[in-house]
């Protein structure tokens, strides 16, 4: 951040940070020895740099910081910062009274109730922009892919009028007319009427995404509603309904026994056991293997529902898809299955990221959904490493964007509010980031080898491990594992520069491709 930035980011937050310099401040953060040096409070971010050389700054978005514990030696203030990506780190401050500042500047810069006050607003690149990740996903590209003339974009929910929850543009049956997909989005909770979620080409049976349907007591039918599913399974076809509201969706879910690091192991290992979070893994593992079971082995297609159609479904519906489809499992068709089915498709990430493990406020809308999603899909990279395009890091940086970010990508709880707020003209996309050779190459799996095979994960709990990359990635010193990995890059470096130069190869011809499309000299 420049001098200029800095000082325009303190005027505009002036009224929350009472310190906003401080001399003599002692850092700890795991794996590094204590550093003294200066800290800074800006209106986005904490900052601790050092005049000793080889030592690594402290820049921390205040976003990441979910919960803050003060404590008082003497004269002296400690601050211990629990973020929201599992690190705890604690600053040493001097001065009481100046710790209690700095306490509470970081307490209120971390719950800004205006989203047009966090950093991505404020966020400016500098790096070149090889494409606009906000158009690089949109349901048009879509429809294109899956190369069916039985399915068609439909625009009614284009002012969000139908369903609050739901993208401008969906994917539908080309028989179903709007006027059908209203009246079954009136019986459905939220207007979330049944759409595309996949196309399976080799039997030509999908994957479809709702919430519940409004029946009362009454058992009440909705004929529109029938006559879209009915549309979607094709003449003389039968399908499954998987209604996953009886299935524990791990909102409430929560991690706090893999933070016990000083406990006995027998301790640890029975506070893992109890938090019961590898049994969600588990059994969302086991419903996403029956709709990929029912979808390429049954030949049946399958409706997913649930109460709000905006948590547990995508988990499953997503996951059906990584183990059904060799795309998904690439970096950019993962990428297109995150805006597809939990971004556009109106998973509420700001109200279910907005705090993590450690807080202990009241948190009703809060939970690890999306991140127990990609717990389950490291469970499936673990078992076919070589599948894989992407590396386990490609998950943790997901991960951490989605709790705490620089970039608009996953503000907001659907595609309507992120219109309201112009994500797009005010904010930078995840996407445009991560999609440039040099940053993608940190995210290739050296093991990866194209494999357009159904995968099928084991899910006895004999198979399935803690994810401790993640969870005890500050309490496991990283070494030891790095250093292995770094014999592997090593060995595989050329294969790796290979591959890169297909992606940039592959960008450009479908930029090509999109271009001739464009000015109609190729047909769809």
């Amino acid at each position: 951040m420049s001098d200029r930035a800095a000082a325009f980011d303190a005027m505009e937050f002036v009224e929350f940070i009472k310190t906003p310099k401080l001399d003599g401040v002692k850092l700890h953060q795991p794996f590094h020895p204590p550093v003294e040096g200066t800290l800074c409070v800006t209106g986005h971010h904490v900052i601790l740099s050092s005049r000793k050389a080889n030592t690594e700054e402290l820049w921390l978005l205040h976003m990441m910081v979910d919960y803050l514990e003060k404590k008082f030696i003497g004269s002296t203030g400690q601050l211990t910062l629990y973020c929201k990506n599992f690190m705890v780190i604690q600053l040493d401050i001097p001065s009481m009274e100046e710790c209690l500042n700095v306490a509470s500047s970081i307490e209120n810069l971390s719950s800004l109730q205006s989203v047009k006050m966090t950093y991505p607003f404020f966020y400016r690149s500098t790096f070149e922009k090889l494409e606009d990740g906000w158009l690089a996903f949109q349901p048009e590209s879509e429809l294109t892919r899956i190369k069916s003339d039985n399915w068609r974009l439909s625009y009614v929910n284009e002012d969000f009028e139908v369903s609050p929850t739901y993208p401008r543009a969906i994917v539908v049956p080309k028989t179903v007319d709007d006027e059908i997909l209203k009246k079954a989005a009136a019986f459905r909770s939220g207007g979330r009427f049944p759409i595309l979620s996949y196309l399976h080409k080799k039997h030509d049976t999908v994957i479809m995404r709702s919430s519940q349907p409004l029946t009362g007591g009454n058992s009440k039918r909705c004929r529109e509603d029938e006559k879209l599913l009915n549309a979607a399974l094709g003449i003389g076809r039968r399908g499954y309904i998987i209604d996953t509201r009886s299935y524990s969706s791990a909102v409430a879910a929560k991690s706090k026994a893999c933070k016990d690091s000083n406990r006995t192991t027998d301790k640890w290992l029975s506070r893992l056991s109890s938090c019961g979070w590898l049994g969600h893994v588990k059994e969302l593992l086991n419903v996403a293997c029956l709709v990929a079971q029912c979808i390429d082995r049954e030949n049946f297609s399958v409706l997913v529902h649930g109460t709000d159609g905006f948590d547990v479904t995508p988990q499953v519906t997503s996951l059906a898809q990584v183990i059904l489809d060799p795309d998904c499992r690439t970096i950019r068709g993962f990428e297109a299955l995150v805006e597809r089915e939990w971004l556009q498709g109106g998973h509420p990430f700001a109200s279910r990221c907005s705090q993590s493990v450690f807080y202990s406020g009241k948190t009703k809308h809060v939970g690890p959904v999306f991140l127990l999603f990609l717990d389950c899909v490291w469970q499936i990279h673990q078992q076919f490493s070589c599948s894989f395009e992407f590396n386990e890091d490609f998950l943790h940086m997901i991960f951490e964007n989605a709790y705490a970010s620089q970039f608009g990508t996953f503000l907001c709880n659907n595609e309507a509010e992120r219109e309201r707020l112009e994500l797009a003209e005010k904010t930078t996309s995840l996407w445009t980031f991560v999609n440039r050779p040099d940053i993608l190459q940190k995210y290739l799996n050296p093991l990866f080898k194209s494999n357009q095979n159904v995968i099928w994960p084991a899910v006895a709990p004999q198979s399935l491990c803690l994810w401790e990359s993640t969870y005890l990635r500050w309490d496991i010193e990283p070494a030891p594992r790095a250093a292995v990995w770094g014999a592997i890059l090593d060995i595989m470096q050329d294969d790796k520069e290979s591959r890169l130069k297909v992606y940039a190869l592959r960008r450009e011809l479908a930029d090509l491709q999109k271009e001739a499309l464009e000015k109609g000299l190729i047909g769809e």
